[in-house]
């Protein structure tokens, strides 16, 4: 337990740190670069993550579920051997693919698109070691690489783009921070001893291959949904768009990450464990709860975005990105659902049904794709943002009336309909606010109805008793501690 409890934290901390840096680099490649720039760098970084999610994550995956099995065995060098004999094709694939991409569908000059390579092959490696990392159980030093990548990606970013004020200079800081992460990694998981290693072994390659492949469709759809509009977007609009679609979206990613990362992974880890253990009925329960609450702690999120959307975006990307705003309502709704679909999608994992998920996600990637293909051409990125969350709810619709698991997903309505007309009430008064005030006075009116909500929630017997008063136990045992620790100091 005490164990569990530490891995938590330290995964908590290598989500948490690098989203707050994440969301300060934003907020300064938006003031270096204009929309179009931004535009340019973003197709670049998002075709890279694209390739490596769809072509790699499934290896990934593979290496997270048999890496202890084979360590215990003692032929963990036979299961690295393996793991790198796939590695290769999916290197080489990887490395075609993006390099036909930017050489015959962007107009990216020859020594960008090398750059660009050597960023996917720096990234793919990366991203395959922390696997490992993980996999080993060590949560600490992922979270140290992943805060090292974040911290030292905002470094270069800004170094480098003093000598040469373009885009392709963050992407040359993305390559560099990678590759000095690869050789510390390539030393770390002992992978530098290749040579030394046992040959690879048919038997574990295949059963490696067969785990881990047919996930490969789940990341192709999930990578579908997520990114192809960018894509779209730049075919029928141009890089301007993709600009101010993909500055925004990231905003809000950045945002809802580092507000519900700790309660996402808290929740999924505690899901599992009690999965394992045999408690089943708890791990439903939680699942529902974990929902339940994550939908109450975003709410106030989207009543914010759907009031001072305008007033964010100026403060947090600058002038020329304001006309991006309206997006970021639609965006956030798109988010919240897709983190409740997340939730209701536990039952397939728990109980092995994720190729009917893979279905799933896939139908919902062939609507986003079809509606974009109007949506985009009509609208632009205002219809980017509508289709994705169009996209999003019929995938959450698809995973709550499609379960044929033992179990089925509850959705709490009564205390869903309280929520929902608390949150209409108040921002109905919170309207009638708006054209009068400053800035600095619509973060007090804010707060101040926030403050009501959460009353209001616990008087309507929403929130319960036992949960505030849970939350207030925590919060003076943290007090506690600081006043301790400085009477120490004393």
């Amino acid at each position: 337990a005490k164990d569990f409890s530490k891995d938590t934290f330290f995964y908590s901390l290598g989500r948490v740190i690098p989203a707050g840096l994440n969301f300060i680099a934003l907020a300064l490649f938006t003031r270096m670069l204009r929309p179009e720039a931004f535009g340019n760098y973003q197709l670049i970084a998002t075709s890279v993550f694209f390739v490596t999610a769809v072509f790699s994550g499934w290896l990934q995956d593979s290496v997270r579920r048999y890496f202890q099995k084979f360590k215990l065995s003692g032929k963990i060098n036979v299961f690295l051997s393996s793991f790198l004999r796939l590695s290769l094709p999916v290197i080489l694939v990887s490395t075609l693919v993006v390099f036909l991409y930017q050489y015959y569908f962007t107009a990216d000059s020859i020594g960008i698109i090398f750059i660009t390579v050597a960023f996917l092959l720096a990234y793919l490696s990366y991203a395959n070691l922390q696997a490992i990392t993980q996999a080993n159980l060590k949560a600490g030093l992922y979270a140290a690489y992943e805060i090292a990548r974040a911290s030292l990606f905002l470094i270069l970013s800004i170094v480098l783009f003093q000598f040469n004020r373009n885009y392709s200079s963050l992407i040359t800081a993305l390559a560099i921070t990678y590759t000095l992460l690869v050789l510390v990694l390539i030393f770390q998981t002992k992978v530098f001893k290749v040579l030394s290693f046992p040959k690879p072994n048919h038997k574990v390659t295949k059963e490696l291959f067969a785990y881990g492949f047919p996930l490969f469709f789940w990341f192709l759809g999930s990578q579908i949904l997520s990114v192809s509009d960018r894509f779209l977007l730049v075919y029928f609009k141009g890089a301007t768009d993709v600009g101010l679609y993909t500055s925004n979206y990231n905003f809000i990613s950045s945002c809802l990450g580092l507000l519900t990362a700790p309660i996402l992974l808290a929740a999924q880890t505690n899901i599992m464990k009690l999965w394992a253990l045999g408690e089943k009925e708890q791990s439903k329960k939680l699942v529902i709860s974990a929902s339940y609450y994550y939908l109450l702690f975003t709410l106030p999120l989207l009543l914010i975005a759907l009031l001072y959307s305008k007033d964010i975006i100026s403060l947090a990307l600058g002038a020329e990105y304001i006309d991006g705003h309206v997006i970021v309502p639609i965006v956030l709704m798109g988010f919240m659902i897709n983190g409740l679909a997340m939730f209701v999608q536990k039952g397939y994992e728990l109980e092995n049904g994720t190729r009917i998920m893979a279905c799933f996600l896939l139908i919902s990637a062939g609507i986003n794709v079809s509606l974009n293909l109007f949506f985009i051409r009509a609208y632009g990125y205002i219809g980017a943002a509508i289709t994705t969350t169009i996209a999003y709810t019929l995938y959450l619709v698809l995973v709550s009336t499609g379960f044929k698991m033992s179990w089925k997903f509850t959705y709490p309505w009564k205390n869903l309909i309280k929520m929902g007309v608390t949150f209409i009430v108040i921002y109905a008064i919170l309207s009638t606010f708006k054209p009068l005030s400053s800035l600095g006075r619509k973060v007090d009116i804010t707060v101040s109805f926030i403050a009501t909500y959460v009353f209001s929630l616990l008087m309507l017997r929403v929130l319960k008793d036992t949960f505030v008063l849970t939350l207030f136990n925590r919060l003076n045992i943290f007090f506690v501690l600081i006043f301790k620790n400085r009477l120490a100091k004393k």
